[in-house]
């Protein structure tokens, strides 16, 4: 799930050039937006949001629980239906590429959702602290 806060990050930076990237533009800001909210610790660290709200979701401690592992999941669900319903042939390259990494994102983290329950045994081991596995 790091992997998708970095890539939500960098498409939220891409700016609103074209008219025909608005529809594109809106789910990758909602998204971004929702995100960040169900995970206050990253909201926190990266100063997202307007002072009022940051200054809330600063005071919020991101719980790490089956059922916020399960929220987790059914937002990237609900993302992935929405960015299914963009037709990419009518945005910019740019947005196009981003809309597929994030698409990628979201599949890879959902197929491995079977697994996601070890993720803190595979992190937090110490047979391959260089190489630690890590969902996205």
């Amino acid at each position: 799930m790091k992997r998708i806060l970095s890539l939500l990050l960098a498409v939220s930076l891409c700016g609103f050039a074209q008219s025909s990237d608005a529809a594109i533009d809106r789910v990758f800001q909602a998204f971004t937006e929702d995100w960040l909210r169900l995970n206050p610790s990253v909201a926190t660290s990266s100063k997202y949001f307007p002072k009022e709200e940051q200054l809330r979701l600063d005071a919020l401690l991101a719980e790490e629980t089956p059922q916020q592992t399960q929220r987790q999941l059914d937002l990237l669900r609900r993302y992935q239906a929405e960015l299914s319903k963009v037709d990419l042939s009518k945005v910019s390259r740019s947005r196009r590429l981003a809309a597929r990494v994030l698409q990628h994102a979201f599949d890879e983290t959902l197929r491995a959702e079977p697994l996601i329950e070890y993720r803190y045994v595979f992190n937090k081991s110490s047979f391959a602290p260089h190489s630690k596995l890590v969902f996205c």
